[in-house]
């Protein structure tokens, strides 16, 4: 993706294998994703978690270049994958260690980022400490779970969509809009409907999509057709394949009980 993007990518290890490079960089420069392949296969995780000083890194390339970054709209995306608590051994206590790092996660306040905190564990202490970080700091973070816990959060608030695996795989790369970041805190706004299937389908397809408040009648009747040209999703949660939208638990949701009524007094009237 990098490379067809021509955006680089950086990967750095959090601790130095020493058999590969600690830090690799994928562009459209030669740096190439089978280079990348090699280099991880040749290391496994090991030793502790010092977060905090690469975060601090990050933070001192950054700053720097912030200010023509912002006048271009451009933004860094950070994707942190851990499976444990930001340990560096250099503390006495894991609490000073873990305030260290929300220390250096503070320092990346104001600058145009976008955080993605991948979990790759699901001990409960780990969870809870980065589930509580996005109230600690003033930034866009984003916590997540893996795709099966993160699909069970989306079903909680929107029963209606199939959280397939590449929404949370886009999600894991660091695409950001707010209703992607809203599926699982959330029920979406039926105002918000629209721009999330423009999101899901593409503009081209999504086009012809009226505004569910406005006529919700004609808005399911073209998500009916959308999907027919839609290949169907593992669904996580309900351990089996179906339609990107559920139909039933979208008008179970958001169908307009006001309009259903005035539909079936006209009808009486004209009868």
């Amino acid at each position: 993706m990098s490379q067809l993007l021509g955006s680089k990518t950086h990967f750095r290890l959090l601790n130095d294998p020493k058999v590969v490079p600690q830090k690799f960089t994928i562009d459209n420069n030669g740096s190439t994703y089978n280079q990348l392949l090699s280099n991880l296969s040749k290391t496994v995780p090991m030793g502790l978690t010092p977060t905090a000083d690469h975060i601090q890194e990050l933070e001192n390339i950054i700053r720097p270049i912030a200010p023509s970054m912002e006048s271009m709209g451009q933004r860094a995306v950070i994707v942190l994958a851990t499976d444990g608590l930001p340990i560096s051994g250099k503390h006495s206590s894991t609490e000073e260690d873990m305030q260290e790092f929300v220390r250096a996660m503070r320092s990346l306040e104001g600058l145009p980022i976008w955080v993605v905190i991948r979990l790759c564990t699901d001990e409960q202490d780990v969870v809870d400490f980065y589930g509580k970080l996005d109230r600690q700091l003033n930034l866009s973070l984003d916590v997540l779970d893996d795709f099966e816990g993160e699909a069970k959060e989306v079903y909680e608030h929107n029963k209606w969509l199939t959280y397939g695996l590449p929404i949370h795989r886009i999600r894991e790369l660091g695409f950001h809009d707010h209703v992607f970041d809203l599926i699982d805190k959330r029920p979406l706004e039926k105002e918000e409907l629209k721009h999330f299937l423009f999101l899901l389908f593409g503009e081209e397809k999504s086009d012809s999509i009226p505004d569910p408040s406005a006529d919700w009648y004609g808005f399911v009747k073209e998500v009916e057709k959308l999907l027919e040209g839609e290949k169907c999703q593992w669904n996580p949660v309900k351990k089996k394949v179906m339609p990107w939208i559920d139909i039933k638990e979208l008008k179970k949701k958001y169908g307009n009980k006001t309009s259903m009524i005035k539909r079936v007094s006209k009808s009486f009237s004209n009868a």
